[in-house]
């Protein structure tokens, strides 16, 4: 891989993520400022980009990625699942807890500095890679949500069932005791 190359991608993100310490540090912009070109960044420039260097990628290409995008699915489905199930052992880190944690292992900031990183190493495909890890991601975040509402509603229903369990122990006793 070529040094150079690397430096120059890397060099901008970093000088960016320098400003923006800066600016935190003196107070540049209130918490609403943050919060409101976070979204802008996030909820608008960042699709669009995608969007536009996606639609500069001849076809054929894009068609040839499949191995990289099952591989792509593979690896983060695979990781969030792995993850999971591994925390799933630890006791201080069942239920909800270790969906957090596999999702969070699982999932990169690739969508979101992929585009700066990527472009100046990989060219007009960089568009096409960031958003190939894009969709593993996108596809790897409802089996989470799934998972959190399940484990929600397993919590809910044993809140549910407590007080009428107590009320069927013998003289208040516990079952246990």
């Amino acid at each position: 891989m070529n040094i150079g190359g690397l430096f120059g991608a890397l060099t901008p993100v970093f000088f960016v993520l320098a400003l923006a310490y800066r600016a935190g540090k003196r107070n540049a912009f209130d918490a609403d400022q943050s919060a409101g070109l976070s979204k802008l960044a996030l909820t608008f420039a960042l699709p669009a980009s995608l969007f536009v260097s996606m639609t500069e990628i001849r076809k054929d290409l894009l068609l040839e990625q499949g191995r990289l995008v099952l591989a792509l699915i593979l690896s983060h489905a695979g990781l969030f699942v792995v993850t999971w199930l591994l925390l799933r052992l630890v006791k201080s880190l069942s239920g909800t807890a270790s969906i957090i944690y596999a999702l969070m292992l699982a999932t990169s900031a690739t969508p979101v500095f992929g585009l700066a990183v990527l472009e100046p190493l990989l060219g007009q495909t960089s568009g096409g890679a960031v958003g190939l890890v894009a969709l593993a991601i996108i596809l790897t975040v409802p089996s989470a949500v799934v998972l959190l509402e399940m484990d929600a509603a397993a919590k809910q229903h044993q809140a549910a069932t407590e007080p009428f369990e107590a009320e069927r122990r013998p003289n208040g006793l516990n079952a246990g005791v």
